[in-house]
């Protein structure tokens, strides 16, 4: 039996402190011996495969609209085009990843990460199922409405995908391949968006070696419009269903996957399980030491800290986490960076090979790039492409050099990948403590997923309003200083997550930090040296310039 008072060990253990305080010793004996197993193994292909499947498929069916519109409208709305139908199917979409990334990140804490894991598998596929059997209604139903509902309700399933693969993939990694890991799960974003650009092409070119759509003349000749719209009207529908098949497949892993280690040590306090699921997923490390002592048969140990056990989600706990310890400065760094680097990117929401180019290009340099500084610089960078994009818009719109533009895009889809729109769903995923780990990323995510509504929603007025040809210009250069903004955020309120060390070779490399020291916040960052905030850094500027260099202090 435990020790604990019967209501305390029934509830999750809170923020831990900023030196792990709150965890007993038998505890903080267990954590490492836990971090000494994952960190004995590197890629782990069985926890990849999980997340990374689950991604695809999310990423194949939110981008999946883009594809399938032009078919919808040719079907149902002939006359009046697709232009705020579009803006309606995508705006309930992002709102319903919004709900999803806030309710399954914190559902996730409380609950546990896997007991949740694969429900949002679920959602997707019968809602993948709705909208490819989406047909008019009666009376005050219609296609539109009832299509709209089933991405919406698909928006909740991919947006819960965000907090949970990203988390779960950093939690069982070591920490040498974290990095690797999440990087490469998010590298199926773009895949997913070019495999779904793929389908409908491979349905398009089916359809008309079967139908011949050509030779019907659909659209311009009415002639055999009944049969057009009724081939059209399958080709979405091909397209749409096609993405409930990898779901299928992935939703039978996720439901024998058990909780991560860190969670059941640090949150449900169960070291006991936390260890044996370890060694299921890992196997037991051949260099632990022989008759190493586990848990009591409950999986609790019967020791208790030197101070009160921090309940999770309590008032008391979310006090001293986010606003004493001054944590919401991280929270405000995830969060508005990625606000800022979505509205850019709902932008440029086309496929493009460069776009794996730098997902790829970041796997193989994960452990290699300062993460932090990196944010900082790709910002940077991609609003000087915007910027330089934009006025080449304008320079070349409708000329022989129109076709620079293309260079242009292509080098602002590579380097959102091998920058900033990667790193912004990595770092959330490591710089929390466990017990809020899933909260703020779904948190930060649902920022960003905001940010892509502000985005739709700019671009649909300005589309709307101006008529010139050159405005994709202005738009460019809009988002450029949207994107500027974000560099700031990530460079004043973000800890770096490695550190620079010397090897035995007397070479300077990049170590990364564990999960634990991550999760420790703000304070222990500051007593290592970080400094947080602009206010902080303005400070440690001043300090800088005003302290005598040695020269100065050794001058008589």
């Amino acid at each position: 039996m435990s020790a604990l008072p019967e209501p305390l060990a029934r509830r999750n253990r809170g923020f831990l402190g900023s030196n792990s305080s709150a965890l007993p010793p038998r505890d903080d004996q267990d954590r490492r011996q836990l971090r000494y197993e994952l960190d004995l193994n590197s890629w782990n292909l069985r926890i990849w495969g999980v997340a990374a499947s689950g991604f695809l498929t999310d990423s194949y069916n939110l981008f999946s609209t883009n594809v399938i519109l032009a078919s919808i409208a040719f079907v149902y709305w002939p006359s009046h085009g697709s232009r705020w139908q579009g803006l309606l199917i995508n705006f309930f979409t992002l709102l319903g990843s919004v709900i999803g990334q806030l309710l399954f990140g914190f559902l996730a804490d409380f609950y546990g990460r896997t007991r949740l894991y694969g429900i949002e598998l679920v959602l997707v596929i019968v809602s993948t199922i709705g909208v490819a059997t989406s047909s008019y209604g009666f009376d005050d139903m219609s296609f539109l409405g009832l299509f709209i509902w089933w991405r919406f309700v698909m928006g909740i399933g991919i947006g819960a995908e965000y907090p949970l693969s990203a988390v779960i993939t950093s939690e069982w990694s070591s920490t040498q391949s974290r990095g690797t890991m999440i990087s490469s799960t998010f590298m199926m974003q773009p895949i997913g968006q070019a495999l779904a650009q793929l389908v409908g092409l491979w349905v398009l070119v089916g359809r008309e070696q079967s139908a011949g759509l050509q030779e019907m003349q659909c659209g311009l000749d009415m002639k055999f419009d009944r049969e057009c719209r009724r081939t059209v009207d399958g080709i979405w529908r091909i397209v749409i269903g096609s993405g409930a098949v990898p779901a299928l497949l992935a939703i039978i892993f996720r439901f024998f996957l058990f909780d991560c280690g860190l969670y059941s040590l640090e949150v449900r306090n169960k070291p006991g399980i936390a260890l044996r699921n370890t060694q299921r997923v890992y196997g037991a490390p051949p260099g632990a030491p022989a008759g190493y002592p586990m848990a009591t048969a409950d999986g609790m140990h019967t020791t208790n800290s030197a101070q009160p056990m921090p309940i999770q989600f309590s008032k008391e706990d979310l006090y001293k986490y986010f606003i004493e310890d001054g944590n919401w400065y991280y929270l405000l760094g995830t969060a508005a960076t990625w606000f800022f680097l979505e509205q850019a990117k709902q932008y440029l929401l086309t496929v493009s090979l460069a776009s794996i180019a730098g997902s790829a290009c970041f796997v193989m340099f994960a452990n290699r790039i300062p993460r932090r500084l990196w944010l900082t610089i790709s910002f940077f960078v991609l609003a000087i492409l915007f910027v330089i994009t934009g006025c080449v818009y304008y320079g070349v719109n409708r000329t022989e050099g129109a076709p620079a533009t293309i260079v242009f895009v292509a080098l602002c889809h590579f380097m959102f990948n091998f920058g900033a729109n990667t790193l912004t769903f990595i770092i959330p995923a490591e710089i929390f403590p466990t017990c809020y780990r899933c909260t703020c990323h779904g948190i930060s995510a649902a920022a960003g997923k905001l940010g892509s509504i502000v985005a739709l929603l700019v671009v649909y007025g300005i589309n709307s309003s101006y008529t010139a040809a050159n405005r994709q210009g202005l738009i460019f250069l809009l988002f450029g200083s949207f994107v500027a903004i974000g560099a700031v955020f990530s460079w004043a309120y973000l800890p770096d997550s490695q550190r620079w060390t010397i090897d035995e070779d007397g070479r300077r490399v990049l170590q990364q930090k564990t999960l634990e020291e991550l999760g420790e916040g703000r304070e222990r960052a500051r007593q290592l040296g970080e400094v947080i905030t602009v206010k902080d850094k303005w400070h440690d500027l001043k300090r800088r310039r005003s302290s005598p260099t040695p020269s100065q202090a050794t001058d008589p």
